[in-house]
């Protein structure tokens, strides 16, 4: 028992059908649209809140890297103040190489001044010696001559 509507020829029950379609693709549709707006509102959140966060994180990395760059830069303190001091002592090293340098030229020259006053001393000795010798041979010929002068 099939009776037709008079538009497109249809049953009843389907065109009954067709508006619960209809009113469902609205339905949908309309729900459709609540969830791209939604989707957008989310989006406009979610880009508030990528630039809320890294700004929050931007303070926390600023002053971490503040902090950082002044540690750095008592540490190039610390090195110049290190380097100083030790260009200071290889300064100082060099003057003390040089003075050591100075004073071993100076012994070196104390101990040949040494080295020929010995010699001379011993030249001096042995030329003593000499005269002496050459002193006591004379007294003896001078005592055996008178000797031989008194028999």
């Amino acid at each position: 028992m099939s009776t037709s509507c008079g538009r497109c020829g249809c049953a009843p029950e389907s065109t009954n059908l067709t508006t619960q379609l209809k009113k469902r693709v609205v339905d949908l549709k309309a729900k459709l649209e609540e969830a791209e707006n939604e989707i957008k509102r989310l989006l406009k959140t979610v880009k508030v809140v990528e630039v809320a966060v890294p700004n929050e994180d931007d303070a926390l990395l600023k002053a971490e890297i503040a902090k950082l760059k002044r540690e750095n830069d008592e540490l190039k303190q610390k090195v110049t103040t290190i380097t100083n001091i030790s260009l200071k002592w290889e300064e100082e090293a060099k003057q003390q190489k040089e003075a050591a340098t100075i004073a071993k030229q100076q012994v070196d020259a104390l101990n040949e001044k040494l080295k020929l006053t010995e010699e001379r001393y011993k030249r001096e000795i042995d030329d003593l010696k000499n005269k002496l010798k050459e002193a006591e041979r004379e007294r003896n010929e001078a005592n055996k001559a008178a000797k031989d002068l008194k028999d």
